[in-house]
């Protein structure tokens, strides 16, 4: 009897120290990742997992606000060279969350290689040090980059058309995107022209724009464009070059 009534009393003891789902906490919602759309590269403000533009071999991936509020700690990022099996995926970067209102949700891989599929997802931890499960995973492989020829960076144009021209180091895409936007600064520097443009496979492209936006140009005003080489799979493969800057003087 005397055994049973410790045996009875480590049962209870045990029972009463074993974790609820009060004291683990309810589980994370899992982050949703910004998908790349056909029209990314054409809309007023891109979005999804993409090259980033710079001078540098970059990829953004990007992701929805997450609905943890103040109770959330951090972004981790997961990368692979492969796509499956979470054993082989990385922890590159943690994003620590300064503001619940205004979340940093975009993250930049840089000094990447070229010709190789990179892949993602992220995980949201809370203040407990609990995480979500990892989000759907995406990925993205980076292409040669389209070099700039004219206008070069701080050009000034008097006339009421404009001749673009880069080159192409590699095996050139089936097309391009050639983007303007009027730059205030950068976090404000709205589109005023798209054009996607069939390649030549020539190695150079010419294009002369004779549009609107430049014949009504207030003199002085700061544009800047680049040229996007979009590969064989437009929603995974692709490059974008750094931006060159020019002014109009009307």
């Amino acid at each position: 009897m005397k055994y049973l009534t410790i045996i009875s009393f480590i049962f209870i003891l045990l029972f009463s120290c074993s974790p609820t789902d009060s004291d683990i906490g309810d589980p994370l919602e899992r982050v949703r990742m910004v998908l790349r759309t056909v029209d990314s590269d054409t809309a007023q403000w891109e979005r999804g997992t993409d090259a980033y533009p710079s001078e540098t071999n970059d990829i953004q991936i990007m992701w929805y606000s997450h609905p943890g509020g103040k109770e959330l700690k951090k972004f981790k990022i997961y990368r692979s060279e492969v796509p499956d099996g979470s054993r082989k995926y990385n922890k590159i970067a943690e994003i620590n969350i300064v503001n619940d209102q205004n979340q940093d949700t975009l993250f930049i891989d840089t000094g990447l290689e070229l010709q190789k599929s990179y892949y993602y997802y992220v995980v949201a931890e809370n203040q407990d040090g609990l995480s979500s499960d990892p989000s759907d995973t995406v990925w993205y492989a980076l292409i040669e980059k389209p070099q700039l020829i004219a206008p070069r960076d701080g050009a000034r144009i008097t006339t009421d058309s404009i001749t673009f021209e880069w080159t192409f180091p590699g095996y050139e895409p089936n097309y391009y995107i050639l983007r303007i936007e009027k730059y205030w600064d950068e976090s404000y520097h709205p589109v005023v022209s798209v054009s996607m443009i069939q390649s030549k496979y020539e190695g150079q492209m010419q294009v002369i724009l004779s549009e609107k936006w430049i014949s009504d140009a207030v003199s002085s005003e700061i544009y800047r464009w680049r040229v996007d080489a979009v590969g064989s799979n437009p929603l995974h493969e692709g490059s974008e070059s750094g931006w060159y800057r020019f002014t109009i003087d009307n």
